[in-house]
């Protein structure tokens, strides 16, 4: 257990707290030392029991394209949500025996923009963040049903990567990444 052993000498000598506390740091020095420190902590208490097994698997038949990168799991209709960015689709999976998910349908967003970053459910309603073609336009974000209906879409920001809906399900929020083209200096 190297992580304890390191634990300890940090909290009891090897990294005075008291005097750390007395230094100035710039906000990124004190977000980066606080990383650090976190890192140190959650291999020590990873180690306490959790045991992963695998117990069933879903392939796409892609190897290193992109596929089934951010999933959303709807648990009334023991239903998966998956990104598909090789094919550009969202992948419905049946997982209510998830030792054999299974493919219900895809859903094409190829007539909505330029290539899918996140999904997000919440209810009987489905969200996919769409970047647009070029990604230095806006995105947007496209509403479907459960069975892949199409519902809706928002114009949001340049290259929207993450949504999320909040918890009563009142509003959807999108985190845009907005990355430059090959030409920015």
């Amino acid at each position: 257990m190297q992580s304890d052993t390191l634990l300890q000498y940090l909290f009891t000598g090897g990294l005075n707290m008291s005097l750390l506390s007395k230094q100035k740091f710039s906000p990124f020095e004190g977000i980066f030392l606080f990383v650090v420190m976190m890192l140190l902590v959650i291999p020590a208490q990873a180690e306490v029991g959790i045991t992963l097994e695998r117990i069933g698997d879903y392939q796409t038949g892609a190897f290193d394209e992109g596929a089934c990168e951010i999933a959303a799991y709807e648990r009334h209709s023991e239903q998966l949500f998956v990104t598909n960015s090789n094919d550009f689709t969202i992948d419905i999976l049946d997982i209510s025996d998830p030792t054999n998910p299974t493919l219900v349908t895809q859903v094409d967003l190829s007539p909505y923009g330029g290539g899918i970053n996140s999904v997000a459910v919440h209810g009987e309603l489905v969200a996919a963040a769409i970047e647009a073609d070029p990604k230095q336009n806006p995105g947007k974000v496209v509403f479907f049903d459960l069975n892949g209906t199409y519902l809706d879409e928002f114009t949001v920001g340049a290259l929207p990567d993450m949504i999320i809906f909040t918890e009563d399900g009142d509003y959807l929020l999108s985190a845009n990444e907005g990355e430059p083209d090959d030409d920015y200096i």
